[in-house]
């Protein structure tokens, strides 16, 4: 039983993260939220308090690896499963008069299940270009299809791992600075098309060695939540999740582009179908390194 309800959302719960934005305007505003207590930070911190951010438009090479956790919520740690992704892609973004524009090339997408591993469906040509804007902290994306026409394949379930190496910092950081942001993405959780939304808050925790760079280390606290609703062979399906999540981020201290992150998300996910509703909850981590 699991085993199927794993191959309709697995993609979907490692991959929530997309975000909606909390302010206008083109550069990220400090925010006043209910902040949670900052991530310890676990490498020592040099004594820099300020930051001035030059932001370039060169392109960067990444790889995203992903592994997840699925249980039954009724019978933890007795009914299992678990899912990897790794994904290699490309990124540019582009500072622009009213926000920001970014390009990216997915160059693989490798799926690893329980039973088997595969590539992205035959139908889909690779490597894959994907557009997209931020204007008035709304990230969107440039695609003309439809998401029920791209569930056929899991192309479109790369789009949020794209979207979570896309880190725009204001262009003055000072040490325990925050800010928030969001973005959101459809993407598909077996045939049915969902909805991912995550408010995310940033806070500036200091300037650290990270190999031989000097980066400026982030903390991000994420809430996810999810909807969906379709068809899975005869049967109607509706999904909803919703969780948390909790990274460290590596920033250039110069140009503020992204290096590498670390960070792990609990999702709990109610799927009714039949007029049946199992929960289930799914630990993931991600970690994201620069090529």
């Amino acid at each position: 039983m699991l085993s199927r309800y794993s191959r309709l959302f697995s993609l979907l719960l490692i991959l929530v993260v997309a975000c909606r934005p909390a302010s206008r305007g083109t550069e990220p505003q400090p925010a006043v939220p209910e902040i949670p207590p900052p991530i310890a930070p676990t490498r020592p911190l040099a004594p820099r308090n300020s930051w001035a951010i030059l932001p370039t438009n060169q392109p960067h090479n990444y790889r995203s690896t992903i592994t997840s956790i699925l249980e039954s919520g009724d019978r933890p740690l007795l009914v299992r499963d678990s899912t990897s992704i790794a994904a290699d892609f490309s990124l540019t973004l582009t500072r622009e008069t009213r926000g920001f524009s970014y390009s990216a090339i997915l160059e693989t997408f490798l799926v690893h299940g329980a039973t088997r591993a595969s590539r992205v469906p035959t139908e889909v040509s690779l490597p894959f270009s994907l557009n997209g804007h931020l204007e008035s902290n709304q990230l969107t994306v440039d695609s003309p299809a439809k998401p029920e026409e791209n569930c056929a394949s899991q192309i479109i379930s790369a789009i949020p791992v794209i979207q979570r190496a896309i880190v725009i910092v204001p262009l003055q950081l000072q040490r325990d600075m925050s800010w928030t942001d969001s973005t959101s993405a459809i993407v598909c959780s077996g045939s049915v098309p969902v909805t991912l939304i995550a408010l995310r808050n940033y806070r500036v925790l200091g300037e650290t060695s990270l190999g031989t760079r000097q980066a400026i280390l982030l903390e991000r606290q994420d809430r996810t939540l999810s909807t969906g609703e379709g068809a899975e062979g005869q049967h109607r399906i509706q999904l909803k999740s919703e969780g948390s999540g909790q990274t460290q981020l590596f920033v250039d201290t110069v140009t503020g582009s992204l290096i590498e992150t670390t960070g792990t998300n609990i999702t709990t996910l109610i799927v009714t179908t039949s007029g049946r509703s199992q929960r289930f909850v799914q630990t993931s981590r991600e970690h994201i390194t620069e090529r």
